[in-house]
């Protein structure tokens, strides 16, 4: 078997794609390449004091969907790599792993990693992949956008050009202005008549333009002087690098790679030109076009290189490089490794010129590797194409490793990087990768300026509430960075959130998750004034003299733990707020079990209320005139727990303790439903409002609710299916001691007819509906309690309760979704029965309210943002109405 005869790093901190080291080398740490080619080298324009700082936006996940963006500015140095680390949206160059960079002109966008030297070479992708390392290193090529570090060298002209497009936009701006204010000034001195002013400004006019011409041209002068020096040589002559002026900087107005198998240029399409930093237009001093060709010859990609360049008639130089494509021998299959977290020096070897030894220290340090997330169908894919290309090229080396890095890319795996090629001259290729896995978590808190500062929260909330796939021990994955922001976000603690990846400093190609959060104002206070608009005697409108409000206030994260005290108290009339007065004050404990319980997240509330609505069960049918609203007052207090047991599955249970009374239009304690007569006088023996008789309730029972939610939405809107079970059980205690069982069952699926359009995300797919729901009690049940059927969330069509008043019922519901451009029309049809139990009601006062105990309808409707328009037709009655609803009906 033959040694290893060398191992190819692929590294994205330099501008090298590819780099031949030994393997004992790669396994020691040690380099055979001088330090400086670690990092890309100086651009040329970082040698001019004028040169314009080139600014780029680093791409980190924020809590709104996307990305966060911050700026750094790059002269073209290195320098600013260790900068984009310290963000935390970036990682340092050395590193195996990475962040996101995007162009401030947003015209050259792509995803990249950036990595570094290190166990044989550092890491890197851009893209769809690139790399380079080792002593050399390399940048990725993605769709045939520019790499993060061909951005500036790429653009120096363009900056130059730009910075005087916008001195000269600035000034014409500036003429302008001045041309405006000039002519005010005439305009007054016209109206005036002073033709002596007239005079003088347009004098001044004069000089004032004829200056700033002159300053322009000489500006645009300094500038083009400051842009280059000429070569000063004949049109065509050809000139080796090593032979420029160390004294001149020169504009590359090109580059060209020359094959010299072939004798011909090589197109600019191809892979090799990533490797080549010094872009079109930028300009270079002799020293650092030397440092670009030692850079190529040391990548391992080629096994020759020179260069010369060639004057141009304008001043300028063609960069024409010949380079030799290094080849190894055949190989038959390519098989991956995750070196995650093994150490440089992992093969216990010091560097040695004995080709046993290395072979030894890279076996060792094989053994040490871990498996790949990588599919073995994609490894079979890989052999099958080094064994159709026969020889194996570093070209070849250059798609195995795009392809790898397309697949990890593809699933979310950002930080993932290729980082070496080994046993090149063996049948067997090892292709070593790092995949990110988290070594660490660290949460940072931020004040208004963007500077850390101690916070308020305990550190464990937000720890807590992170995702496993971004705690040790795990690969980080896009998704779930996406999934700690909005955990996090529904802590309602933070008012801005970031969630960052950085390189760990203690062990190779692991990275530490940096969770950056900015604390809301723990207290809140709002108060809020009315004047009620209502009927007047002659029944035009008037303004009532009694003013109505609202306080609301709340206390967040007490103690850092997330623990809240919220309350609002309103009333339509403040002089007599005891007429109407309603109120919450609610108390939220979360983590009943201690914040480091994780297996469990129960959540404790209590809450003192009291309010009042409509009841929809002394409602009139259609063919009677409208009833006088019956309003129930709720007062009293409540104690639940609510627990999560998976992300779709959840119960709440406690005990309820309240005092019902049951009132007419005038707030008077009423003890009977009634409805007027055609003499205008109110019946006297409607059903009983209250199952004491007195027109006022005392109650405590139990309640638990049990939620199945396994819905997920599709481009907007849901699918899945959602179940939900309430009962609540009296326990004879209160008045008339009740005691009883009331139970419902909800069941909703969402059925997906159509493929999603993956081309338009904003196109919601076809989406059947089907709903049932059922309900039943058992036991005492006053009035107030019974089920009212009809309305926008029981049998559209109809008014609340205009079905009836049931102790039993079911409901059944249809609808079919069709998309139209941004959202969907539907149409629906849906029933309800009382089943027969509306006479059990105390009172019956479905009976006495004339109205049907069944009931159903069809209809169409069209969904525009939140609120639905729709047209629904009572099939009792047999006509039909439009309404306007807002929010979801399922």
């Amino acid at each position: 078997m033959a040694t290893a005869a060398g191992t190819v790093a692929a590294s994205y901190a330099s501008v090298k794609s590819l780099v031949v080291t030994h393997p004992l080398e790669a396994a020691s740490g040690s380099q055979s390449q001088p330090a400086a080619l670690h990092t890309p080298p100086p651009h040329p324009a970082s040698s001019r004091s004028s040169s314009r700082r080139r600014p780029f936006q680093i791409v980190a996940l924020s809590s709104n969907g996307s990305h966060n963006r911050s700026r750094i500015t790059s002269s073209g140095d290195s320098g600013w790599v260790r900068k984009a680390a310290l963000t935390g949206a970036g990682l340092a160059a050395g590193s195996g792993i990475g962040c996101f960079l995007m162009r401030q002109d947003g015209l050259n966008i792509l995803t990249s990693v950036i990595g570094g030297g290190g166990g044989g070479g550092g890491g890197g992708s851009g893209g769809g992949g690139g790399g380079g390392g080792g002593g050399g290193g390399g940048k990725g090529r993605g769709g045939g956008k520019r790499n993060w570090w061909e951005w500036d060298a790429a653009v120096a002209a363009e900056d130059d050009e730009e910075s005087e497009s916008e001195d000269e936009e600035e000034s014409d701006d500036e003429e302008e202005s001045d041309d405006e204010e000039e002519e005010e000034e005439e305009e007054e001195e016209e109206e005036e008549g002073g033709a002596k002013a007239k005079e003088a400004a347009g004098k001044k006019e004069a000089e004032e333009k004829a200056k700033k011409e002159k300053e322009k041209k000489t500006a645009a002068v300094a500038a083009k002087a400051e842009e280059f020096d000429p070569h000063g040589m004949r049109a065509g002559t050809r000139v080796a690098v090593d032979k420029l002026s160390t004294t001149k900087r020169y504009r590359v107005a090109e580059v060209d790679l020359v094959d010299q198998r072939s004798d011909r240029v090589i197109p600019k399409a191809d892979g090799f030109y990533e490797m080549v930093s010094v872009a079109k237009g930028s300009v270079c001093t002799r020293a650092q076009l030397e440092a670009e060709v030692q850079n190529m010859a040391s990548s391992g990609m080629f096994q020759m290189v020179e260069a010369d360049t060639v004057a141009n008639p304008d001043g300028s130089i063609k960069l024409e490089v010949k380079v030799l494509e290094a080849q190894w021998q055949a190989a038959k299959t390519v098989r991956c490794v995750n070196m995650g977290l093994v150490q440089p020096d992992a093969g216990g070897q010091e560097a040695s010129e004995d080709p046993a030894k290395q072979e030894a220290a890279y076996a060792e340090r094989l053994r040490q590797s871990r498996q790949c997330l990588l599919p073995r169908k994609v490894e079979n894919e890989l052999s099958a194409m080094v064994q159709r290309e026969g020889r194996l090229t570093a070209r070849m080396l250059q798609k195995i490793r795009d392809r790898i890095l397309k697949w990890y890319h593809d699933k979310g795996y950002a930080c993932a990087n290729v980082i070496n090629f080994g046993n090149l001259n063996t049948p067997d290729i090892v292709c070593e990768v790092v995949e990110g896995d988290v070594t660490g978590v660290e949460v940072q808190f931020l004040d208004k300026m963007g500077q850390r500062c101690e916070g308020m929260t305990d550190e464990r909330v937000v720890l807590r509430e992170l995702p496993i796939e971004i705690k040790p021990g795990n690969v980080f994955n896009i998704e779930a960075g996406r999934k700690a922001l909005q955990s996090i976000s529904s802590l309602q603690l933070f008012a801005n959130m970031e969630v960052n990846p950085r390189p760990d400093d203690q062990l190779e190609g692991g990275i530490v998750m940096e969770v950056k959060v900015r604390e809301q104002e723990p207290t809140s206070a709002e108060v809020q004034t009315e004047w009620s608009i209502q009927p007047g005697d002659t029944g035009k409108p008037t303004v009532s003299i009694l003013p109505g409000g609202s306080v609301s206030f709340e206390h967040r994260n007490i103690n850092g733990l997330n623990r809240s005290v919220t309350g609002s108290v309103s009333a339509g009339n403040l002089l007599s707020p005891q007429d109407d007065l309603v109120f919450k004050l609610e108390y939220v404990h979360p983590y009943i079990d201690g914040v480091d319980d994780t297996s469990r997240n129960r959540v404790g509330r209590v809450t003192c209320f009291n309010h009042r609505k409509v009841s929809a069960v002394f409602t009139g049918g259609p063919s009677l005139d409208e009833v006088p609203a019956i309003w129930v007052d709720r007062a009293g207090i409540k104690a639940t727990v609510s627990e999560n047991f998976t992300r779709q599955s959840r119960i709440t249970y406690g005990a309820v303790i309240e005092e019902v009374t049951t009132r007419d239009e005038n707030t008077s304690i009423c003890t009977h439903g009634f409805k007027v007569l055609p003499s205008g006088l109110p019946t006297p023996d409607g059903p009983p409002t209250t199952l004491s008789g007195t027109g006022v309730d005392r109650v405590a029972f139990l309640q638990a609710n049990v939620t199945r939610d396994n819905t997920n939405f599709v481009n907007g809107t849901p699918v899945g299916d959602r179940t939900i079970f309430q009962v609540d059980q009296g326990l004879g205690i209160g008045s008339a001691f009740p005691f009883f069982n009331r139970h419902q069952v909800t069941h909703t699926r969402f059925v997906q007819l159509s493929e999603e359009d993956v081309d338009r995300s904003d196109r919601p797919p076809m989406v059947g509906v089907l709903h049932a729901r059922y309900g039943g009690c058992v036991g005492d049940l006053p009035s107030y309690e019974a089920y009212a059927l009809g309305g926008p969330y029981s049998v559209r069509g109809y008014n609340m309760g205009e079905i009836g008043a049931a102790r039993r019922f079911l409901e059944l519901a249809g609808e079919i979704r069709v998309p139209v451009k941004t959202t969907h029309a539907y149409a629906f049809a849906e029933m309800a029965s009382d089943l027969g139990s509306s006479g059990l009601v105390s009172g019956n006062p479905t009976e006495f309210f004339r109205r049907a105990g069944f009931g159903a309808s069809v209809g169409a409707g069209v969904r525009l943002g939140t609120v639905r328009a729709e047209y629904a037709r009572d099939c009792n009655m047999g006509t039909g109405s439009w309404f306007v609803r807002f929010g979801e009906r399922f």
